[in-house]
């Protein structure tokens, strides 16, 4: 696995993360960044990414509000 890939293990969460966000105009290059930031907090801990970061809908609702561009 390299660095920038997800544990097996995250890709539900992952993927309803993704899902999640879609239609909320999210830059790419800023939902990038975001999960690089999910992706790295999660091996530095250790754990799997719905027990740091919880239900994957309600935090992409949190970064949408935050990263996402009015269109």
């Amino acid at each position: 696995m390299s660095s920038r890939e997800w544990p097996a293990g995250d890709q539900a969460w992952v993927d309803a993360y993704r899902a999640s966000l879609a239609g909320h105009h999210v830059p790419a290059a800023a939902l990038a960044l975001r999960e690089s930031e999910l992706l790295a907090a999660a091996q530095h801990e250790g754990a799997p990414a719905v027990e740091l970061f919880g239900d994957a809908s309600e935090l992409a609702a949190e970064d949408a509000a935050e990263l996402a561009t009015v269109e």
